[in-house]
């Protein structure tokens, strides 16, 4: 008998090969996202770890430059009294102390280190000694150890490094950082690299407004010193991550390099994951810090690496028992088709027909077959088990992360509600007449930095929402004009405080299906990115909007400006969690660098596009196209 039955068992066997390795693919996809994700949180919690403390720390320097602020003349043990009271070493680890650099006119010296020396110090001297027209020695530094008492009398203005950091606080009033340096303090054990922060004190009562101002009034600088390795040990446990990262003091260069966690922890090169890298440039201080980041191996968990090759084994031994029961069933018919051939043959008196003998154990073969379907039943039952409780853990951990990003939330809010009240209740105009200017100035300042802590925490949680398809939209139809003109009263604050010019140009008209609320956001924050990047004098903004034309039937709106504008080789990052483009030395410390890619995620979410306009002239255009009447897409 000719057996043709047996093609199909084969085209089945391909195909659930087939099924098995997509399957493995798409698994392994999936293991990768999630090791992706991973990583992506752990770059983002050390991002923010190192500008909050740093932010900390600026505002310790604060207190010491409100101590002046308060006093004509501070005392040597009221400095001691004020660093003490911080208890730096456990509350602000990785800070070698906390000092003061004072300004001394060339004619001066000679009383200054008399003044000095009258206090103990009999071998006082400003050094390195130099003929200049004024000197910026160190005269308080505490805690006041073998290793700060170094310190005390080097003129910071003498090395080029820390001079440029003197010169850019004195022209921006801001504070300033250095680059990469090492301390007069370091000893020949345990060499770190090092840099500076200074906050800048003024003559109390002097014009400090513009830069002149600021030189003629300078009374000198509160400062920190910092050893690198010491200041991120404070920071994070540099031995409880899956993650390593370098900090280079502006590009990355092996000069530049300003710390190495891989090198502190011994990190060899083959447990570093080049697979997954990252790239965070960071604002400190009036510098530029790039950060370079790479997994560790143990990103990879052992549960995760071997998901995938669970899926391939079991899809391979089900298409093997696939086949091999389609294979068996075949030539069970076969086999069951030459008996009852055998029998007509013999029923017609064929006496010659000679039966195999393997026909006669067929049913010793199909028991086979049972008790081998029924371990591949308990196999696929147990590997069933084990993909159902791997989906539990993951919906688990889903649950878990949206229940702490809304603790972390709240933990952070929480605090900022009393200090916003007690600083408004101080500038009320009934409190505000007992204060001083200074006094008015610092609650402002305390106002101010809450503010930007409130939204800095808003951004974080907006950008985690959008990464979750969490973030919620409320489609309304509004008046094209009248919503860009609203949006551009209400931003008008920001816009006069540096006397810019911010105007609407609506060429649009009708309405347009949209959240409101969201597209005021997207506006505001390309608003307030050119409010950063025009002059202070003859600024102008411009928020237009107009039809775009096409047959999508969309309407453009358009964020132009007369700033600095956006370099070429900047443009394709523009939209990058953290990225942040700062030229200008007037640029104010700190910021979350997620206002585009917010703004990104709202647009796409509306079913439209931002771009930055490569071809404009003259400053930066911000655009984003929306479409009238569209459903709500996901980001």
């Amino acid at each position: 008998m000719r057996r043709d039955g047996l093609s199909i068992p084969f085209a089945a066997l391909a195909v659930a090969v087939a099924i098995t390795i997509f399957a493995w693919y798409t698994v392994t996809v999936f293991v990768n996202d999630l090791e992706q994700a991973r990583f992506d949180d752990e770059v983002l919690a050390t991002v923010f770890s190192i500008n909050n403390r740093m932010q900390e720390y600026e505002q310790v320097l604060f207190g010491g430059k409100g101590l002046f602020a308060s006093s004509q003349q501070v005392e040597r043990a009221e400095w001691k009294a004020f660093v003490d009271n911080q208890m730096i070493p456990h509350r602000f680890p990785g800070v070698q102390g906390i000092g003061f650099i004072e300004r001394v006119p060339a004619g001066e010296l000679a009383s200054h280190v008399a003044s000095m020396r009258s206090e103990g110090f009999a071998d006082y001297a400003v050094q390195p000694e130099s003929q200049k027209q004024e000197y910026y020695p160190v005269v308080f530094i505490e805690p006041f150890d073998a290793r700060n008492r170094q310190a005390l009398g080097f003129d910071v203005s003498s090395e080029q490094v820390r001079n440029a950091a003197i010169s850019r606080a004195l022209e921006s009033g801001q504070t300033t950082i250095t680059g990469k340096i090492t301390l007069i303090t370091e000893t020949e054990a345990d060499m770190q690299r090092g840099f500076l922060m200074l906050v800048p004190v003024y003559e109390n009562g002097m014009p400090a407004g513009t830069p002149d101002e600021r030189r003629e009034s300078i009374r000198g600088f509160v400062y920190a010193p910092f050893r690198m390795n010491d200041l991120m040990n404070g920071i994070m446990s540099l031995t409880a991550r899956d993650i390593t990262f370098s900090v280079y003091d502006g590009q990355p260069a092996s000069e530049s390099l300003m710390f190495d966690l891989a090198a502190v922890t011994g990190t060899k090169e083959g447990e570093i994951d080049g697979s997954l890298e990252k790239t965070v440039i960071m604002d400190i201080g009036g510098r530029q810090w790039t950060l370079e980041f790479a997994a560790l191996d143990s990103i990879h968990s052992g549960f995760n690496l071997f998901i995938p090759y669970v899926v391939l084994a079991v899809g391979f031994a089900l298409s093997g028992v696939l086949f091999y029961v389609m294979y068996s069933a075949s030539r069970l018919r076969e086999e069951t088709a030459e008996l009852a051939w055998a029998a007509e043959e013999i029923a017609r008196g064929n006496l010659d027909v000679r039966l195999d003998a393997g026909l006669l154990g067929s049913q010793d073969r199909v028991g086979s077959l049972a008790r081998v379907f029924d371990e591949m039943r308990k196999s696929v039952k147990a590997g069933t088990d084990d993909l159902k409780k791997m989906n539990e853990d993951l919906v688990r951990i889903d649950k878990m992360k949206e229940e702490f990003s809304s603790m972390v939330s709240h933990e952070l809010k929480s605090p900022l509600t009393p200090i916003k009240f007690g600083a408004d209740a101080l500038l009320d105009p009934e409190s505000a007449g007992n204060l001083t200017e200074d006094q008015k100035g610092y609650a402002r300042m305390v106002m101010r930095n809450a503010t930007k802590m409130e939204n800095l925490i808003n951004d974080l949680m907006d950008s985690y929402k959008l990464d979750i398809d969490k973030l919620t939209f409320v489609m309304t139809e509004n008046d094209i004009g009248q919503m860009v003109s609203q949006c551009v009263a209400d931003l008008a604050p920001y816009a006069k405080d540096k006397a810019i010019k911010l105007e609407a140009d609506v060429k649009a008209s009708g309405t347009i299906l949209c959240d409101r609320k969201r597209i005021d956001q997207v506006i505001a924050n390309l608003v307030k990115n050119s409010v950063d990047f025009v002059p202070e004098s003859g600024g102008r903004i411009t928020v237009r909007a107009q039809d775009a034309g096409n047959k999508e039937d969309e309407v453009v709106f358009s964020v132009e400006d007369n700033g600095i504008g956006i370099p070429a080789d900047k443009v394709d990052k523009l939209f990058e969690k953290f990225y942040q483009i700062d030229t200008s030395a007037k640029r104010k410390f700190g910021g979350s660098g997620l206002g585009l890619p917010i703004s990104k995620g709202i647009v796409e979410a509306h079913g439209g596009r931002i771009w930055a306009d490569r071809e404009y002239k003259g400053g930066a255009a911000i655009r984003f196209a929306l479409p009238r009447k569209r459903s709500l897409q996901k980001p």
